[in-house]
């Protein structure tokens, strides 16, 4: 009897982009960067994302996470992962 090989076959949908171990581990490092410059003031990310991105695209809230999550996901996109 010959070898059987199962697999799952993922379909992508125009415009999805495939997650891989090396994207995972660049967001990983820009999380952790984030939040440790959020550690020393939460002010550094606020000015980070108003220097880098423009002053637009602070979000309009009080709550740290919102800006983490912001900085995080803007850094992503400027990647392009």
């Amino acid at each position: 009897m010959g070898l059987t090989f199962c697999y799952t076959m993922y379909i992508m949908k125009k415009g999805d982009v495939m997650s891989n171990t090396v994207n995972d581990a660049i967001k990983d490092g820009i999380a952790d960067d984030v939040c440790a410059m959020a550690n020393d003031d939460i002010w550094n990310v606020i000015h980070a994302i108003a220097d880098d991105y423009g002053i637009d695209k602070l979000p309009y809230c009080k709550d740290n996470d919102t800006f983490i999550d912001t900085l995080i996901s803007l850094k992503v996109a400027d990647l392009g992962i």
